[in-house]
């Protein structure tokens, strides 16, 4: 977790618009940080609110000091002016109860620091419940700041954008990318597997990966091509259902007895957290189903993810399709990753697609 701003990588112009305006004191009521999971906004809120309440920060920097009580409490996640809210686990969205339980707070005395922070996470699940916030936000109580967080702007209702100060937030360059990993771990420098997947991408998703973690995916994905062409729906049901609760020795298209223990070691976790695996697993499909238009269009292997995979090996995963086919199916897995991320049932949304797979690979 970064506990600086100079430690934030990449969007350096929102940096200084954030640092400018806590040096200046014309923090707006509220801010709402939009753009791809993984790239900081969660973490550089965190930062703020440290800022904010940093019992030893100078007024002509916005650095928090990191040491006093306040900023240690604020990144331990345990002081009682700065609260995090997301959805519960067992819900799809922000509940109205949820936002009522942040109204009160909200109009409660500070306890011990110098400004209350909210911080709400994943704002295109209030739905209902945004309407709830939006005079809060309009007219909060001194001393207060809400920073939303969403991956998706386009789900933000008008009347609470008009409210906030509205900061995009870019995925980083593959250089940045260079960068971060230069620092934080070397040795995923010399994988080019990991660089290719994460190249335009988010570090809060590179250091959750691993090469061999990608591998398992990997062959999970190509195997699966097979498997719906040569079996029947029943044998496909039977694989689907162990997306619900994959384990390290339990992943769909995959026997048991190929997986290595040196490949899932560092990957347990993720691998049980079927949310994370399902989404990565269509991100994965969904280059190798590129590719393959790639491959039947004759484009160079360079631009290709899976370019290790052979004329013979790309030939046979071709088998029976055509080209518009894999591109519906492409645009498609958009459908199904959107589907995963509002917690729909992920076994449904995996047999489906599988199910649209047994049509295109015949």
């Amino acid at each position: 977790m970064i506990r600086n701003f100079s430690e934030f990588l990449g969007n350096s112009e929102n940096i200084k618009f954030l640092i400018d305006k806590i040096i200046t004191k014309t923090i707006p009521n509220a801010f709402l940080f939009y753009g791809p999971e993984g790239i900081g906004k969660r973490n550089l809120s965190f930062v703020i609110a440290a800022s904010l309440n940093c019992l030893n920060r100078s007024k002509d920097s916005a650095e928090p000091c990191g040491e006093c009580v306040n900023c240690k409490r604020i990144f331990n996640n345990s002081f009682p002016d700065v609260t995090f809210i997301t959805r519960d686990e067992d819900r799809t969205t922000i509940s109205i109860e949820q936002v009522r339980n942040l109204k009160k707070e909200a109009y409660r005395t500070l306890y011990e620091g110098l400004y209350k922070i909210f911080i709400i996470d994943d704002t295109k699940e209030l739905k209902d419940s945004a309407n709830a916030l939006l005079k809060l936000i309009e007219e909060p109580p001194d001393n207060t700041l809400f920073i939303l967080l969403t991956s998706n702007l386009m789900k933000q209702l008008p009347t609470i954008l008009s409210r906030c100060q509205v900061l995009k937030f870019q995925k980083l360059s593959r250089t940045e990318i260079e960068s971060f990993l230069k620092t934080t771990d070397p040795k995923l420098l010399e994988d080019e597997r990991i660089i290719n997947f994460l190249a335009g991408g988010s570090p809060g998703e590179i250091i959750k990966l691993s090469s061999s973690y990608i591998k398992l995916i990997e062959e999970s994905v190509i195997n699966s091509i097979g498997y719906v062409r040569e079996n029947s729906y029943y044998q496909i049901l039977k694989e689907t259902n162990k997306i619900t609760s994959p384990t390290p020795k339990k992943l769909p298209f995959l026997r048991e007895d190929k997986i290595e223990d040196d490949n899932i070691k560092e990957n347990k976790a993720t691998i049980k957290n079927s949310r994370e695996f399902l989404l990565n697993w269509f991100l994965i499909m969904q280059m190798l189903l590129r590719d393959l238009v790639f491959f039947m269009k004759k484009y160079p292997d360079n631009l290709m993810f899976f370019k290790h995979l052979n004329n013979n090996e790309m030939d046979k995963l071709i088998k029976g399709t055509d080209l518009d086919k894999l591109l519906q199916l492409i645009l498609k897995i958009e459908e199904f990753r959107s589907a995963v991320e509002k917690n729909a049932n992920r076994e449904l949304i995996f047999l489906n697609f599988v199910i649209e797979m047994k049509s295109i690979f015949t």
